[in-house]
């Protein structure tokens, strides 16, 4: 069931994330056409700041997600239902301290914002976003339930039709209207009623869930779960303020339009991160599971195969993206568009290592190892801040983004391996460092040779950009399937994805 459930999840959720990156382009076309680059900085702007008051769920979904793991193997439904109508109250709570802190930031808009007097209804716009943060956790946790029992294929299914119908409808609003403010209200409608569906769809699949509870968790479950979430709430900061404070920094010290240049990079990188993660996120649960039956060899196995995909595809996306980016936007919006070499470059390797540290996010999560090292990700959020801001002044939007980068590799990089191995794996982490430089000379060998051959026929057509994309994809695939061929991990891959395809055809 395990593995049936990880394949349609991945499947699902691959379905949902390339109909939202298409979907995703053509709303952000007409975005652009019609309200312009000023509106889109203020679109991103927002969406990072909604990133930051997320905090008030205090990192709980990971931690909620944990704890229901082994009510629902076990089929415990009582347990189920005592945790379920603990975490209805609780986000009910997130949900009115987003409003309040949402608002209370709404003064100082204007010192957020380097040149704010340019946009219209600036607070009612922060308003509606606010809402539509507020709206979203009122039923999330019957979203988590279906993640944690595996069904994320479900969750993904019903996000696409909403994204699809959702995406049709703004972007004949633009057309027609030219109206921000309307825009986002349908953002608003769709994430209610996508929610309210799901709700009944749980409530269809888990009838158990609306029967009535007097028990409550007693004060070691309360205990426990709380220090899970305080720990959780840590790692939250860090990775917040890591990827949600650079378009604020850029607003505030660079200028708005530079959030809407840097905006369209980041959708490009979120839009593809976005794809692996439906792949990496969709293990989660089943690497819960395998944390409470399986033993440390077995764990470390599975780990080392789960490395190999993410190398091969944050490998393939990092040349693609050094090489493609720019001449997909020119075809795009235009030259007017780009950022410099130097912010592509740190925007490429931000996307890699925060890529590559979803696997440790998985086994560190899966085997609920909060507690270790709860307080690295206070020191990441503040290294983030502060050499961002220094070099914001020297290198422009490069400079921020090499501020999170040094967070990234000052702390969780070097860490959360550490304490993976250590913990989980019973052994020490030098050869994944090993593995992961001498990757990255693998992929900086691929990169000149893909560069070399790209700068033959380039000339910003059309089919010189496919031409690149032909070249990118054979060539970075060529070089790691040589690498890999002969590695013990390749060969457990190849086992795994047959002995997979036989007990789907067997299901």
């Amino acid at each position: 069931m395990r593995t049936r459930n990880s394949v349609k999840n991945i499947a699902f959720g691959l379905l949902n994330q390339i109909i939202f990156l298409l979907l995703n382009f053509a709303v952000r076309t007409v975005f652009l056409i019609t309200l312009g680059v000023e509106y889109l900085g203020i679109n991103g702007l927002f969406t990072n700041i909604i990133t930051i008051l997320s905090l008030a769920d205090l990192g709980i979904i990971g931690a909620m997600t944990f704890s229901l793991y082994k009510p629902i193997k076990e089929n415990d439904e009582v347990k189920l239902k005592i945790l379920m109508t603990f975490y209805k109250g609780f986000f009910r709570k997130v949900s009115a301290s987003v409003l309040i802190i949402g608002l209370v930031i709404l003064p100082f808009l204007p010192y957020i914002i380097k040149d704010s007097d340019s946009i219209p209804y600036l607070n009612t716009i922060y308003i509606l976003f606010v809402l539509n943060s507020v709206v979203s956790y009122l039923l999330v946790y019957k979203r988590i339930f279906l993640v944690a029992d595996q069904k994320n294929y479900i969750v993904s299914s019903i996000t696409t039709f909403f994204t699809l119908v959702t995406s049709i409808v703004q972007i004949v609003t633009l057309l027609v209207f030219k109206n921000f403010i309307l825009y986002t209200v349908i953002s608003i409608a769709s994430t209610v009623l996508q929610n309210l569906y799901i709700s009944k769809k749980v409530d269809n699949l888990y009838p158990f869930l609306k029967e009535p509870i007097d028990e409550e968790l007693n004060g070691d479950e309360k205990k426990t779960i709380f220090k899970n979430t305080y720990s959780a709430f840590l790692y939250r900061i860090a990775s917040t303020v890591i990827n949600g404070t650079d378009s604020i920094v850029i607003s505030a010290f660079i200028g708005i339009s530079y959030v809407g240049l840097y905006s369209n990079y980041l959708m490009i990188t979120t839009s593809l991160n976005r794809i692996m993660n439906q792949i990496f996120n969709s293990l989660t649960a089943s690497v819960g599971d395998l944390n409470v039956n399986e033993a440390p060899e077995k764990k470390y196995s599975i780990f080392n195969t789960v490395l190999l995909v993410a190398f091969w595809l944050y490998g393939v996306s990092l040349v693609s993206l050094w090489q493609l980016t720019d001449p997909f936007i020119t075809l795009w919006i235009g030259e007017e568009y780009l950022l410099d070499k130097l912010a592509l470059f740190a925007i490429v390797l931000n996307f890699f290592i925060n890529g590559m540290h979803n696997v440790n996010v998985i086994f560190r999560d899966g085997a609920g190892l909060y507690q270790l090292g709860k307080y690295r990700p206070i020191y990441a959020a503040i290294i983030n801040i502060v050499v961002s801001i220094f070099l914001a002044k020297y290198l422009g939007v490069a400079g921020v983004l090499f501020g999170t980068i040094i967070s990234r590799l000052a702390t969780f990089f070097w860490y959360d391996p550490m304490i993976i191995f250590r913990e989980s794996f019973k052994r020490s982490s030098k050869e994944y460092f090993y593995k992961y430089f001498i990757f990255l000379l693998v992929m900086a060998l691929s990169g000149v040779i893909i560069h070399f051959l790209c700068s033959i026929y380039q000339n910003g057509t059309l089919f010189s950009f496919l031409y690149q994309v032909m070249v990118c994809l054979i060539v970075s695939n060529l070089v790691l399937f040589l690498y890999f061929r002969k590695k013990e991990e390749f060969k457990v891959l190849v086992n795994l994805l047959i002995g997979m395809k036989n007990r789907l055809r067997q299901s």
